[in-house]
């Protein structure tokens, strides 16, 4: 990886190590600290797969994550019993938009794509005054 763009994916799939490693900042924030709101439309599945499957240790990490979190609703990543992988969005009762992978690094790009979205989708709180 080399151009701008391959760092933003870089720093988008290495999010949960940073947010651990940094712990001063918000995942929001390194979220719009990595470039990804600018380079959106071009941090597709494909370049987070490449960039994953490079790293394969950084699935463990946002697997991690994954089970770290207790907002709601979020998107989940977990093993199910018969060694494929499931996402899903957690809303406090029931899991929603439940799919189904025959692989951890698909299930994963599939996470990272939608937690990452969701997040800076999210309508920005305002500063306290």
């Amino acid at each position: 990886m080399g151009d701008a763009l391959d760092l933003v994916v870089e720093a988008v799939c290495r999010l949960p190590i940073d947010y651990r490693q940094f712990g001063i900042y918000s995942i929001v924030e390194l979220i719009r600290r990595s470039g990804f709101e600018l380079e959106r439309a071009q941090v597709t599945a494909e370049r987070i797969r490449l960039c994953l499957a490079e790293h394969p240790d950084w699935v463990d990490e946002w697997v991690r994550f994954s089970g770290d979190t207790r907002g709601t609703p979020a998107w989940y990543i977990e093993p199910t019993r018969d060694r494929r992988w499931e996402v899903g969005l957690y809303d406090g009762k029931d899991p929603q938009h439940v799919t189904i992978f025959p692989d951890r690094i698909s299930a994963c790009v599939e996470y990272v794509h939608r937690t990452i979205t969701m997040l800076v989708d999210r309508p920005r709180q305002p500063l306290p005054e």
